[in-house]
């Protein structure tokens, strides 16, 4: 009965740990932008095959950030 005991504590110390290790990657990741990008491809790979209109707004957003930050000021001459 002991050894069942100790076994189950231990199962559960290294559950814990494993998630708390998870939480602390998934902070630092979104802390430092990592995942963003990679998790947007991954959404518009499917938007596309199942959501082709959700795809064709994603492509839409991606066009415009591309144009707002490709043109210069005027008067940054």
């Amino acid at each position: 009965m002991d050894t069942d005991l100790l076994f189950g504590i231990v199962v559960t110390l290294a559950v814990v740990a494993i998630i708390a290790v998870l939480v602390l990657l998934a902070t630092r990741a979104r802390r430092r932008g990592v995942a963003g990008r990679a998790m947007a491809a991954a959404m518009a790979a499917y938007d596309e095959a199942v959501h082709t209109s959700a795809h064709d707004a994603w492509v839409a957003a991606q066009e415009q950030g591309e144009r707002a930050a490709a043109r210069p000021s005027p008067e940054g001459r």
